[in-house]
């Protein structure tokens, strides 16, 4: 288990800010925030390729068109990292995203934790906020969980709630940040449907406003 946290998140957790008197939730961005896999899929067609969402994987699930040979692993990483370098700023919101977080910003802090290159944070951090999302970004490599150990660190001793839809980041959070609540919430609903939901989670929400009404009543239990 690394506890080592990527170049890019410690450079941004230096100059995080929390007030330590409140909650905090830390939110993934695609497939939590933004529409990753629909803005991924119109990027591809625009360029004659075509993504089967039949899997969860995105190697081996491109093709040239829909009945076409399998694109080679190295070129779907090209497109991939084009996609950031182009896409990142065109991402449309996940519904319900920008009002659940927008009300719960009223009883906690929000930070972004996206596994987003650092070269294209600040087309993210631009992304979200043109869509009501103007909240801290640290930008992340690997697992997530040595940077979520950093963020609760800094909440001295508050509640963490970590939102996320790769079960291997819920997996991380649990082994590093073990008091964090963790939701594991996929937005897409053809993937949601193949994801089975994570043992490391506590609760699988189905949308923001269950994400919400869920963070809500946890802490007015706590």
């Amino acid at each position: 288990m690394s506890h080592l946290l990527s170049v890019p998140a410690a450079a941004a957790l230096a100059n995080l800010s929390l007030s330590g008197d409140r909650p905090v939730i830390v939110c993934d961005a695609d497939e939590v925030l933004v529409q990753f896999i629909a803005g991924l899929e119109a990027y591809l067609a625009g360029r004659g390729f075509h993504l089967d969402v039949s899997s969860l994987a995105i190697h081996g699930n491109v093709r040239h068109g829909p009945e076409g040979d399998v694109v080679p692993r190295d070129q779907v990483t090209e497109l991939m990292q084009a996609f950031f370098a182009e896409g990142t700023e065109t991402l449309e919101p996940v519904p319900g995203a920008a009002e659940a977080l927008a009300g719960l910003s009223a009883h906690a802090e929000i930070v972004i934790l996206s596994n987003v290159p650092a070269s294209d944070a600040d087309k993210r951090t631009r992304n979200l906020r043109r869509h009501g999302m103007d909240y801290p970004l640290i930008p992340n490599e690997g697992v997530k969980g040595p940077a979520l150990a950093a963020i609760a660190a800094r909440a001295h001793g508050q509640p963490i709630f970590f939102i996320d839809d790769l079960p291997h980041n819920l997996k991380s959070a649990a082994e590093h940040a073990a008091h964090s609540t963790r939701l594991h919430y996929m937005a897409d609903p053809r993937l949601s449907r193949l994801m089975p939901t994570s043992a490391h989670a506590h609760y699988r929400p189905h949308d923001w406003h269950d994400a919400a009404r869920f963070i809500r009543e946890h802490l007015a239990g706590a």
